[in-house]
């Protein structure tokens, strides 16, 4: 539970952190207006909208590849007996490095906004936080 409780936490730190700072950011950085800031929220929707088609995928893939290494017949047609089928290590495999790597996409995020980076560098960085952090 604790591992579970972690993991959001660290997630919706940097969702709100992110969410939180955009208007005051762009805003004082690139000088916008609310129309062209509230546009600055499409990378990281469009990402958030990628991730879910992609973690399902991961997902199965992941179990199919635990199903084979312990020897467990999945049954397609009337569901899996997941009594003896570790499904907290086929979820949480996947997890960690795409977590990592979401947040080092924050730290970066943080540092081309404080570095007055072009537009483009934040945005690109928003996608990719969406697609790696809400997995």
């Amino acid at each position: 539970m604790a591992v579970v409780l972690l993991y959001n936490a660290l997630i919706y730190t940097a969702f709100y952190d992110i969410m939180a700072s955009i208007p005051q950011l762009f805003q004082e950085i690139y000088h916008f207006n609310d129309l062209q800031i509230g546009l600055c929220y499409l990378p990281f929707g469009c990402g958030c909208a990628l991730a879910s088609f992609i973690n399902g995928r991961m997902l199965d893939h992941n179990y199919k590849r635990v199903a084979k290494q312990i020897g467990f017949t999945i049954d397609w047609k009337h569901g899996d007996d997941l009594r003896h089928f570790p499904i907290e290590m086929a979820r949480l495999e996947i997890i960690w490095p795409l977590l990592g790597f979401g947040f080092a996409c924050v730290l970066c995020y943080r540092w081309v906004l404080e570095k007055n980076a072009s537009l483009a560098a934040p945005l690109i960085l928003q996608f990719f936080i969406g697609m790696h952090i809400l997995m």
